[in-house]
């Protein structure tokens, strides 16, 4: 956010219906949805459909483009999802779904 502006970061325990996963690609049930959302200058929907490519980037030589798709990597290989949603002049936000789980074993117990 060049021009400044509001970061938010939530986390939420967060039930998905049939309906709601389905787009995600993900089983109904309980997830942690953890959500980054800010003031920027917001995506296009061209932009967005690019914004997990690798190497991909809006700016220019000072970025490289890898962060998202890293973050979408991880998501995708904790069996989770990850939902933007954008639109210039409003800025952006992006819901990444964990599959939530009450209790880990211990190794050895």
């Amino acid at each position: 956010m060049p021009e400044g502006g509001t970061l938010t970061i939530k986390a939420e325990n967060f039930k998905l219906s049939e309906l709601d996963a389905e787009p995600l690609a993900l089983q109904p049930g309980q997830y942690v949805c953890v959500t980054f959302a800010d003031t920027g200058s917001g995506m296009d929907h061209q932009t967005q459909t690019k914004a997990f490519d690798p190497f991909y980037s809006t700016k220019g030589e000072r970025g490289t483009g890898l962060g998202l798709s890293q973050v979408y990597s991880f998501v995708k290989r904790s069996k989770g999802a990850i939902k933007l949603s954008s639109r210039p002049g409003y800025g952006a936000c992006f819901e990444l779904f964990f599959p939530r789980v009450e209790a880990v074993p211990l190794a050895g117990g």
